[in-house]
């Protein structure tokens, strides 16, 4: 029988993020968090607090917090698309 390739999950606290006339990431106080799990083919890597990330729906959002995620309970939380190499200041 195959074995099944594990890969490292992480649940991400998230907020949306939007660029002002500056080209200045905000995010929005009204802002609700969302929660996101790093996928088999999330691309780049998790730093810190305050990093950027593309959604699969290409949407900007930003690392609040993280918390380790059980294997076996990925499929509760969907998946991001790339991790970015900015960040900004909570």
């Amino acid at each position: 029988m195959a074995k099944l390739d594990k890969y490292d999950t992480i649940k991400i606290f998230s907020k949306p993020v939007q660029q002002d006339n500056n080209g200045n990431y905000l995010v929005s106080p009204e802002a609700k968090q969302v929660i996101y799990r790093i996928g088999k083919h999330t691309k780049g890597k998790l730093t810190k607090p305050g990093q950027l990330f593309l959604t699969e729906t290409n949407q900007m959002m930003v690392v609040v917090d993280t918390e380790e995620l059980k294997f076996k309970d990925r499929h509760e939380f969907t998946p991001m698309q790339r991790f970015l190499n900015e960040s900004i200041r909570l």
